[in-house]
């Protein structure tokens, strides 16, 4: 009996190490609390593909143990910067391991000062990466701890992308200006919050 109870004290502990949240920044950790309120305005058509995406992720993790996530769009300048770095704080959020997130373009440009602002409006720290690239790149931080993306414009076969266990999800290149970026970004904050929910629920993860 003392035995049993000893290994079910060991396998809570274990769950809770395997699915540990990252503690966010304040301000962005206010934001994305609120972004589960606005799953059922999602409409079935982008439930439908939004469970999809989340299925491929699964799979992929299941199959290989991890999974890496590559939003690809033109010119790797806004959007598919802001899916990368969403998705990523979603993940974390939910204590969901071993999914990496990235981002590449065809030919890569310069990252739009809309995108910088409106994940800084979110929460995010945003600042100058003191190693240069050919575009500028930004170190970008959500969390209490060491948690951190680099974010610059690349193409696909730079070395920092993964090469295996990939789910690539397409990007629409839609151009942010000053009266969409905020709106745009909360949608793709909700979408990615959605995904990596349904990642989090997935009871093959569950201990993992």
């Amino acid at each position: 009996m003392k035995l049993r109870m000893l290994f079910s004290v060991l396998w809570v502990a274990c769950s809770i190490g395997a699915s540990a949240q990252v503690v966010l920044l304040k301000k962005l950790d206010r934001f994305t609390n609120n972004l589960s309120s606005e799953f059922g305005n999602l409409n079935s058509t982008k439930k439908a593909e939004l469970n999809s995406f989340a299925d491929a992720i699964v799979n992929e993790k299941m199959n290989s143990g991890n999974a890496s996530v590559l939003f690809s769009s033109n010119d790797n300048s806004s959007l598919s910067h802001i899916y990368q770095v969403w998705l990523q704080v979603a993940l974390d959020k939910f204590g969901v391991k071993n999914i990496t997130t990235s981002s590449a373009g065809l030919v890569p440009n310069v990252i739009t000062k809309e995108t910088i602002s409106v994940l800084k409006a979110s929460g995010f720290n945003i600042t100058s990466n003191p190693i240069s690239h050919a575009n500028g790149s930004y170190v970008v931080r959500y969390s209490w701890s060491e948690n951190e993306l680099l974010m610059f414009s690349k193409k696909s076969d730079n070395y920092q992308i993964p090469t295996k266990s990939i789910v690539l999800k397409d990007v629409d290149d839609t151009i942010l200006n000053q009266s969409n970026a905020s709106e745009i970004s909360k949608q793709i904050a909700i979408d990615m919050m959605y995904v990596a929910e349904k990642i989090h629920n997935n009871h093959l993860l569950s201990l993992q």
